[in-house]
């Protein structure tokens, strides 16, 4: 999913690193949602009372090319291998994530260009 393949990324380029054989599109759209949100959806969905089966994101995707660049920005060089060819999910659709939002009255918090410096800091002290 996005999150874990973002975190290889990131961990990759901590460790000067290429992250080989991304079975994705880089320009196919991917959610992001930060932990801390992901922990508080859920918590509004418990508050609420809310039973059913939703999509845990952010409801905001873009490509990840977006989350490429973002590292490069700060001062990263990723060295990624894409096989676009094998698209693993194509892109995210956001009703889902709407709904939840909605029915935990929940609104993200943390977004792309927030969230990879924060998981930056966090994988710096186990990489």
């Amino acid at each position: 999913d996005y999150s874990s393949m973002l975190r290889r990324i990131v961990e990759n380029c901590l460790r000067g690193k290429e992250t080989r054989d991304v079975l994705l599109n880089p320009n196919n759209r991917k959610d992001f949602i930060y932990a801390q949100d992901l922990a508080d959806l859920i918590f509004g969905l418990v508050e609420h009372r809310v039973v059913g089966t939703y999509n845990a994101a952010r409801g905001r995707p873009c490509p990840y090319t977006n989350a490429i660049q973002i590292l490069i920005n700060l001062g990263f060089q990723p060295k990624v291998h894409w096989v676009p060819e094998a698209d693993y999910l194509g892109d995210h659709p956001i009703e889902d994530a709407v709904d939840a939002h909605r029915a935990a009255q929940f609104f993200p918090k943390i977004d792309l260009e927030e969230g990879i410096p924060l998981i930056i800091e966090d994988l710096k002290e186990i990489v």
